[in-house]
């Protein structure tokens, strides 16, 4: 996942009223949010850095796992 894919996929709602790939980007970030496990910091810093969340948008893919 991209960090623009919020942004292009607003823009698509809202010129061509298409919902399908806003809410297809919506649950993806939700099923990777879910996978998080904020209890434990360590667990979580390692999940967040193999998912590349760290790196700068222009770096890398957010890698949902």
């Amino acid at each position: 996942m991209l960090p623009t894919d919020y942004l292009l996929n607003l823009r698509r709602l809202t010129r061509k009223r298409d919902v399908s790939a806003y809410v297809r980007m919506m649950q993806r970030a939700h099923e990777f949010s879910h996978g998080l496990n904020p209890n434990n910091y360590e667990k979580l810093k390692d999940q967040l850095t193999r998912s590349n969340a760290f790196l700068n948008d222009d770096e890398a893919i957010l890698i949902l796992q």
